[in-house]
């Protein structure tokens, strides 16, 4: 089910120009047959939608990103039903413990 990848996903000390994060946040798994639509993934932003994001699947599709099939909200009711939840510029712990298999993501800049 997975593609071959189109970059190097795992550190290779040969390329060291390689941006390793962004070549796994852009690798794609491979298109499932048509009968078999791809679930989109939930990323709960946390700390709300800024810098232009855009609920749903739109501000994907806008930058055209390759990984496509994800939705963003801000809707903390979705909580222990997102895929992710990410905090911009800082982590403030939520009440709710985390599902298992849910990614927690912290985003400083």
């Amino acid at each position: 089910m997975f593609a071959e990848p189109t970059a190097d996903i795992w550190p290779n000390n040969r390329n060291v120009d390689s941006d390793r994060i962004l070549n796994q946040m852009m690798y794609k798994l491979a298109d499932p047959p048509s009968e078999e639509p791809r679930v989109k993934k939930t990323i709960l932003v946390y700390t709300g939608l800024r810098d232009g994001m855009k609920a749903g699947q739109k501000s994907f599709l806008d930058q055209k990103c390759p990984v496509n099939d994800c939705v963003l909200t801000a809707q903390q009711s979705q909580m222990s039903t997102a895929d992710v939840v990410l905090w911009q510029n800082h982590f403030s712990r939520p009440y709710r413990s985390r599902p298992m298999g849910q990614i927690w993501m912290v985003m400083l800049r």
